[in-house]
């Protein structure tokens, strides 16, 4: 296939960097639940039995979360007794979760079997698997999941999510995606220009997708109160010149899982390259969704298959492409040990339906990320300000840490000098509904008491109140960087924008160590000075920097405080060599 795109990602170098940076992995590894012990209980349930299987079954939600796929061996005569222990189980006071039989392996060892197809299975292979999930009691206990939509332009991204999240077929000639722009030429172009979010919801009781039953839609309140997870999609532009607005997406929207969405009839061009290297540095997971596989040759759809099995084996990447094809294979993608390394691939199209309904059960039993820190001071970044009439102002983010209550104070800065205001919450919004309290990993909207919208700005942070606690600003900070591409060399004085979660600022490489300049694949650590404003910054976090065609990543590694500046500044004039 020709390269169309003016970027350039070398996957092998940005490979071979990434782990230098020690930006982290999720290693955890899955764990069985087949016992013989659980099996004789289900099987029997007397009084005694139950008691012990309720206490099981609440101690595996403690350890593992909210939700879990739940794996039985059984034969032919025992799925019936089975289903009727386990949702006996579901429906008790301590338990209350939902109960959904996923897939049934016993019936298609069966099938095959009765069609006389040769079969080497033995008992082990007959095996039900369950999707058990905790009933949320408020709406602010539901699950909430992220996943950025990213992909070259006309790859159909907001088509996909019109039909994900509607549960209407598109027509063909993009009625889907009508329904999800927000703006007039986004319209008239069929074009995303600007950071849209859109909402699929799981029922509490059947776990099935939501859908309005008539023409209108149902709104994002009618959704969580009638679901036990909700999916948040953040569509994000395609065209190279929206490139700026696709990055913020990816670092202020903190997605859980990235959609990367390629048109069968094109392949991996433009920028869907580009976008896989983004997703790559920030370490989130990736999945595909092929589409317009009905109106794309067999020929053509097979040399995109081979060509992005290539990519994904190859040096820099290393992931494990996944094709899925049945129900079996959305399961066995969904229980893989490590999500950064395996990559499901769905074949759908938009319009005919096909492949669409196992998309929808992998984002139903999709896992939950790692829980977030509840029991410690709340933190969350700013990134969207209003100001509502009769109300105030008003901000939305994802809050990181701790919990937010109504009436609780907080610190809100920094300013253009650096400094920290106190305010405190008026009200709070969860997924557009009135909530008392709000928890780490949710999408949240508060309403501030004497805040000015004038004196906000996106990037912000707040910083619930502690005791013998101020928050500090930072203008000058080192980090640990790896260029991706740049046309020429970059040195002292080079300015970039700095991309940092909810922060866009432009910066200054004021000291380059060991090094005089840096070209494409090269490695550094430097110190950067922002431009306008100091911006609260923490150790460890992840920052995207581009100008131009320029992309480069990186880890901050050290923070310095306004008075270690002038110091710092005389200290790396004497280290600097004279020219």
């Amino acid at each position: 296939m020709g390269e169309n795109s003016k970027y350039q990602v070398n996957f092998e170098e940005l490979g071979a960097q990434i782990s230098k940076l020690q930006f982290g992995a999720n290693d955890s590894d899955s764990e069985s639940f087949k016992e013989d012990s659980i099996m004789e209980k289900l099987l029997n349930p007397s009084k005694t039995n139950m008691d012990f299987l309720v206490s099981y079954y609440k101690e595996l939600f403690d350890k593992k979360g909210p939700q879990l796929i739940y794996t039985l061996d059984c034969n032919d005569t025992q799925i019936n007794k089975i289903l009727d222990t386990l949702l006996t189980i579901s429906n008790h006071p301590e338990i209350m979760c939902s109960c959904k039989l996923l897939y049934n392996s016993t019936k298609v060892v069966t099938e095959n079997e009765e069609n006389n197809q040769a079969n080497s299975s033995n008992q082990t292979d007959r095996a039900l698997y369950f999707l058990l999930r905790k009933i949320p009691q408020k709406i602010e206990n539901l699950i909430e999941q992220r996943i950025s939509v990213i992909g070259n332009v006309d790859a159909g991204k907001s088509t996909t999510l019109g039909v994900l999240t509607k549960g209407a077929l598109d027509n063909g000639r993009g009625s889907a995606r009508k329904n999800i722009f927000r703006h007039k030429h986004e319209i008239e172009s069929g074009r995303t220009s600007s950071i849209g979010s859109e909402m699929i919801g799981f029922d509490k009781d059947s776990s099935d997708p939501i859908y309005a039953e008539n023409v209108r839609s149902l709104s994002w309140n009618d959704i969580s109160s009638k679901a036990s997870k909700v999916v948040i999609f953040h569509d994000l532009a395609g065209h190279e010149k929206y490139l700026k607005t696709t990055v913020l997406g990816l670092t202020i929207g903190q997605p859980e899982t990235v959609m990367l969405v390629v048109g069968a009839n094109a392949g991996m061009v433009g920028m869907a390259k580009e976008h896989l290297g983004l997703t790559l540095a920030l370490q989130v997971p990736v999945f595909f969704v092929i589409t317009k596989v009905d109106m794309c040759p067999k020929n053509v759809l097979d040399d995109t298959l081979k060509s992005l099995f290539k990519l994904l084996k190859s040096q820099g990447i290393r992931k494990v492409p996944f094709q899925i094809r049945s129900m079996a294979d959305v399961i066995a993608s969904v229980e893989f040990s490590n999500p950064l390394k395996i990559c499901p691939i769905f074949l759908v199209s938009n319009t005919t339906g096909q492949g669409l309904d196992f998309l929808r059960q992998y984002l139903n039993i999709l896992p939950p990320s790692t829980p977030h820190e509840r029991d410690t001071q709340a933190f969350m970044e700013i990134k969207e300000i209003f100001s509502v009439p009769f109300v105030g102002s008003v901000v939305s983010g994802i809050l990181d840490k701790g919990s937010i209550a109504v009436g609780d104070s907080f610190w809100i800065g920094p300013d253009q000098f650096g400094r920290y205001q106190t305010t405190s919450i008026k009200s709070i919004q969860y997924n557009r509904v009135n909530v008392p309290i709000s928890y780490a990993g949710q999408s949240v909207s508060l309403c501030l008491k004497k805040i000015p919208r004038s004196s906000l700005r996106r990037g912000m942070v707040l910083l619930q109140k502690i005791e013998n606690f101020v928050p500090k600003s930072y203008s000058v900070f080192e980090a640990d960087i790896l260029i991706l591409y740049h046309t020429s060399t970059i040195s002292l004085k080079y300015q970039a924008v700095i991309h940092c979660r909810a922060i866009r600022q432009t910066a200054r490489i004021i000291h380059i160590y060991n090094k005089e300049n840096l070209r494409s694949g090269d490695k550094a650590k430097v110190v950067l000075k922002f431009m306008s404003q100091p911006e609260f910054l923490t150790v460890g976090s992840r920052i995207i920097f581009r100008e131009g065609k320029t992309k480069g990543i990186g880890k901050i590694t050290k923070l310095y405080e306004p008075e270690q500046v002038p110091r710092l500044l005389e200290q790396l004039k004497q280290e600097t060599p004279t020219r």
